[in-house]
């Protein structure tokens, strides 16, 4: 038998106590009533904006912050590096890294340099550079 069950001196599994299955029951009908939740609306930097949206969501596009700025203003102070080499230049987790870079990939504010240097495993790994529009939006 489970530990946890046999600790509680019970003798059987909690989804065999009719309770459980009362309790189940009351928690779907509660969450199956309420209406469904609206898609959240994207306002801001992390989108791609097509031709027509107004000018607001264009100009809102152009602005960069946090993580992909960090990213930017490191490679034009470094110049090209990986995402490894970005790792102790900014203190952050090769997770925020790729990901804020990935977005600034899509947006067309970094480039693949077409060089690849290999990281601290061995793997040969992308080196980006930030591109002209790129260096604008960083404040350049």
């Amino acid at each position: 038998m489970h530990a946890v069950i046999i600790a509680e001196g019970t003798g059987r599994h909690p989804t065999c106590d009719p309770e459980f299955w009362r309790l189940q029951a009351r928690w779907r009908a509660r969450h199956r009533s309420q209406p469904p939740r609206p898609a959240p609306t994207i306002t801001g930097p992390d989108i791609n904006i097509s031709r027509n949206h107004p000018a607001t969501s264009h100009r809102m596009a152009q602005m960069v912050k946090g993580i992909r700025l960090d990213i930017l203003r490191a490679l034009r102070a470094h110049g090209p590096l990986t995402d490894y080499e970005l790792e102790p230049v900014l203190r952050r987790s090769h997770q925020s890294i790729s990901g804020g870079r990935r977005r600034c990939a899509i947006d067309g504010l970094v480039e693949d340099t077409g060089v690849r240097r290999p990281n601290r495993f061995g793997n040969n790994v992308i080196v980006w550079t930030i591109t002209p529009g790129g260096i604008a939006a960083s404040g350049g």
